[in-house]
């Protein structure tokens, strides 16, 4: 019998990394048992050994990205070095607290809440989504501590300058109004054989009995003032049965920006419950992984330049005034686009245009520190959203420490290029004014409950200059493949490079990906 062909693993894992890129090279690694499955603590190689000893890797950023790739790659040997410009790790996971300081390209803005462990505002990434269980797998092997996260809250409010008279209603008359309208629009079409092409009769029978529970509709189908929807007078003791709340009207409901944009908001995948923060700040995270690999990072480090030398790289950046420059056998650079186009690169043409392709958020939080937590004892808010077609866009409460004497609103959380790029040309005292002044349509009174307010443009933000990566589905297809393959020695890592922009997680995967693809490129080299 002749003999079968036979390819080593390590020439078949190059292979595949020729072909499709480090994205599949990870996933084969997953599949052959060389690297655990997302979803434990981390994606641990397995069976390589310390594959990267005498390989030297510079880490340009200490994000998420940076952090997981320096931990993942130390473990395998690696001799890495993480540059970071600011003062502190994280890059866009920003917690502050009082005390802190804010600095913004022009200005710098000084914390002065309360300095208790509840008091602190998540001014970047704030909940993750329960199925990200790459990130909460670090999380539960490093031993940080999760809470639910409240993404929605029925007791909340929602405000509409052009709808119900222009005053703030609880989410739960919103939501359920829409639910019963709609209900009773759709029995109608059906009782007037207006689906008969489409439904049997038996059909028919059963989706009145469906859009009679969905919608709380009465007997002849129609959506009068339902419990769903809340009470003006609440049931009490003895004879208070209670008041309804007079049924929103569809107009009113059409008008309202929530229903037009956001009525679904907490269905989506990435925002549906269960959503878990960590206990004390997002930055616990970061902390845990400064832990880990803490010794590695150079702070106020800033690049200055990154270039090909051969099949190594080359990075030039300041320390302490001095221009340093750093030899590498790999360079991995994490950092926002539009704070790396600021940098000589050596990356090609390509992998540029595709990196000017991509757009980025003006994303801008501000928060508030609240001497009461009025919302609790006025309004029986505990945690969630309440959303408005004003500058702010949302206002959050906090999730955690309820029932505490004071709290950290988040009193504007700004998606709106539009907005945020007004927010980011306004001194900080005008944002500020801006903000109480939204905040004033949906608690009256507002301006005397909240103070020491501090904003967060990420447009201003040095080293970050905007939010998170959106892809148009063109750059998507055509652009966005060149960045998931490496240039030679450099690679290029963090939540813009996943299909998850704007998440941890994203960050998380890609980092994993390219510690994947390292590794192949390193066995491949070594001595068969």
């Amino acid at each position: 019998m002749a003999p079968r062909d036979t390819i080593s693993r390590r020439a078949f894992l190059e292979e595949i990394g020729k072909i499709a890129g480090c994205g599949t090279t990870y996933a084969a690694m997953c599949s052959l048992g060389l690297l655990a499955v997302p979803g434990g603590a981390c994606a641990l190689p397995q069976g390589l050994g310390p594959v990267g000893r005498g390989v030297s890797v510079g880490i340009v950023g200490a994000g998420l990205a940076g952090l997981v790739t320096a931990h993942e790659l130390g473990k395998l040997g690696y001799a890495c070095t993480l540059l970071e410009a600011s003062g502190r790790a994280g890059g866009r996971c920003l917690t502050l607290r009082g005390g802190d300081q804010v600095v913004e390209q022009g200005g710098v803005q000084h914390v002065r809440w309360h300095r208790e462990d509840h008091l602190y505002a998540n001014m970047g990434p704030a909940r993750i989504p329960h199925h990200h269980k790459t990130l909460l797998g670090y999380c539960k092997s490093f031993g940080v501590p999760m809470e639910v996260f409240v993404n929605e809250n029925r007791a909340a409010f929602v405000h509409g300058t052009r709808a119900f008279a222009g005053r703030p209603v609880e989410n739960r008359q919103v939501v359920h109004a829409t639910r019963g309208a709609i209900s009773e629009l759709l029995a109608k079409a059906v009782n007037r054989q207006a689906l008969d092409d489409v439904l049997s009769a038996e059909d028919k029978e059963r989706l009145l009995v469906m859009l009679k529970g969905y919608g709380e509709l009465g007997r002849d189908h129609a959506y009068q003032a339902a419990s769903r929807a809340g009470y003006s007078v609440t049931p009490g003791a003895g004879m208070v049965e209670g008041v309804l709340r007079e049924r929103a009207t569809l107009q009113d409901l059409l008008k309202a920006e929530f229903t037009q944009s956001n009525l679904s908001f907490t269905e989506e995948w990435n925002q549906a419950a269960t959503m878990l923060q960590p206990v004390g700040g997002m930055d616990k995270i970061v902390q845990a992984f400064v832990r880990q690999v803490g010794e590695r990072i150079t702070y106020h480090a800033p690049v200055e330049k990154i270039e090909k030398t051969g099949d190594r790289a080359r990075i030039v950046y300041r320390d302490e005034g001095v221009s340093r420059v750093l030899e590498v056998d790999h360079a991995v650079v994490t950092l926002p686009f539009p704070a790396l186009q600021r940098i000589e690169t050596g990356f090609s043409a390509a992998h540029q245009a595709a990196m000017k392709s991509c757009h980025y958020t003006q994303a801008a939080k501000i928060a508030f520190q609240a001497e009461r937590r009025f919302w609790e004892e006025d309004q029986q808010i505990y945690g969630g959203i309440s959303w408005t077609d004003t500058d702010i866009g949302q206002l959050w409460y906090p999730s955690g420490a309820l029932m505490h004497d004071k709290g950290i609103v988040i009193g504007a959380y700004i998606r709106n290029d539009a907005v945020g790029t007004r927010y980011a040309a306004m001194g900080f005292a005008e944002r500020l004014d801006a903000a109480m002044a939204c905040g004033e349509l949906i608690h009256p009174g507002y301006r005397r409950e909240v103070q020491h307010g501090v904003s967060v443009c990420w447009p201003r933000m040095p080293y970050a200059e905007g939010g998170w990566a959106v892809w148009s589905t063109d750059a998507r297809k055509t652009h966005y493949p060149v960045l998931t393959r490496p240039d030679g020695p450099l690679h290029l890592a963090g939540d813009q490079i996943s299909h998850l922009p704007g998440w941890q997680e994203g960050s998380i995967l890609s980092a994993q990906a390219v510690v994947a693809d390292i590794a192949r490129h390193t066995a491949a080299q070594r001595p068969a």
